[in-house]
């Protein structure tokens, strides 16, 4: 079965089961088996599911049956990432405002291109910090200040323990091991510094934009307690959870990120080729080589957002541009038909398809062989400013 939901549900003949059974109490069904893609409840899709939760949740008639039908939309569809930020409004609404949070992060990472749900994780977020656990009071005194010490910890302690096993009760192990990481667990710092030839000079505010992109890519990734700011010793400082692992988060947020539409004209570039554009970046050096015009950057984009691609088991990055970005994409591709048009990201290329008519939409793709993993990575470094300079861990 599908961990994490409250209300389950047999995918053959939508009556209601219980966590730990392995088969339908009422047609048999083997539930350990996964459901396939498009599959029903009771004759319903789960788009049809989340449809008659979402007006159960706006028109406040029935919360309980409005987290049901959520719940069984998720089981039929658990990527369904409006899905689990409806599941989070529920949830905020009944006053369940921890598993909510784990609710909103999920509908991110699943896209996070999704305004809304991280508005509503900001909300939720806020109202935490306004309200948070209470920790139950040491009672007596002691004589000796060493013991009262020892003592006090000892209470806080069972204190932290009482409220997770209560929690524990309420919500599933996932978002309580969540709610742990990101605000019970204890931290450890992790620095940045510049990865640049020695005794190159790095100005302050470009220091402050990579400590700004760095944190903006931790929201757009879920990991919204996480924040860099630039310390004395001009280093990008943050704290993560202690149980993460530095190298590996690096990776997923210390990426340049800059990606570049390049006029290739007539020549087709091979994927993984490092070019040389008329981008500059003061702190990084161009290869050598023919310099090529870059037509657009991140600059132009709004939002990116992931999904699988529909002819290969690999996911793409759907975009859309801002106003300016759509006005000048149109512009290029209804003057260059015809010509390669290269996709480049920290110029390196990833692709370099034709332009096969003029694009007036504003929209498009990228794809790359993507695991989901790259993708969500990507696709936030897209929507963030790309960083001044290439970083590394101290």
């Amino acid at each position: 079965m599908l961990d994490g939901f409250l209300s389950l549900r047999c995918p053959d003949c939508g009556g209601k089961v219980k966590d730990n059974e392995r088969y339908c109490p009422h047609c048999g069904t083997d539930l350990e088996a996964p459901i396939a893609p498009g599959g029903l409840v009771d004759g319903k899709t789960a788009q049809e599911y989340f449809d008659s939760a979402d007006i159960d949740y706006e028109l406040d008639t029935n919360l309980n049956k409005a987290l049901a039908d959520c719940e069984i939309a998720l089981q039929l569809d658990p990527n369904f990432a409006k899905a689990h930020n409806l599941r989070g409004l529920i949830l905020d609404e009944m006053g369940r405002t921890d598993d909510a949070i784990a609710s909103y992060r999920e509908a991110i990472r699943l896209n996070p291109g999704l305004d809304e749900a991280r508005a509503n994780l900001r909300d939720a977020e806020a109202e935490q910090i306004k309200n948070p656990p209470r920790i139950p009071q040491t009672i007596g005194m002691m004589e000796d200040s060493d013991r009262q010490r020892g003592g006090f910890a000892k209470y806080v302690a069972a204190g932290v323990f009482v409220i997770l096993v209560g929690l524990g009760l309420f919500f599933s192990f996932k978002y309580i091991n969540e709610f742990a990481t990101a605000y019970l667990m204890p931290k450890s710092p992790i620095i940045f510094v510049p990865d640049l030839p020695e005794g190159t000079f790095v100005e302050k505010q470009d220091l402050e934009l990579a400590a700004q992109t760095l944190t903006d890519r931790c929201e757009l990734l879920g990991y919204s307690y996480i924040l860099f700011e630039v310390s004395e010793a001009g280093e990008i400082v943050g704290k993560i959870p202690a149980t993460m692992d530095a190298a590996e988060f690096a990776e997923k947020v210390g990426a340049i990120g800059l990606l570049e539409f390049v006029d290739f004209g007539e020549t087709s570039i091979e994927p993984g080729t490092t070019i040389r554009t008329d981008f500059e970046n003061k702190y990084q050096p161009q290869v050598e080589g023919q310099e090529w015009h870059t037509v657009m950057s991140n600059d132009g984009i709004m939002t990116a957002i992931v999904s699988k691609d529909p002819n290969y088991e690999t996911y793409l990055i759907e975009f859309a541009l801002t106003e300016k970005g759509t006005k000048i994409f149109f512009e290029h591709t209804s003057q260059n038909i015809g010509t390669y048009l290269g996709i480049v990201l920290d110029k390196s290329v990833i692709a370099s398809p034709i332009i096969n008519s003029a694009i007036p939409s504003g929209q498009g793709s990228i794809s790359g062989n993507f695991t989901q993993e790259e993708a969500v990575e990507l696709a936030a470094a897209l929507q963030t400013k790309p960083l001044p300079f290439p970083v590394r861990l101290k």
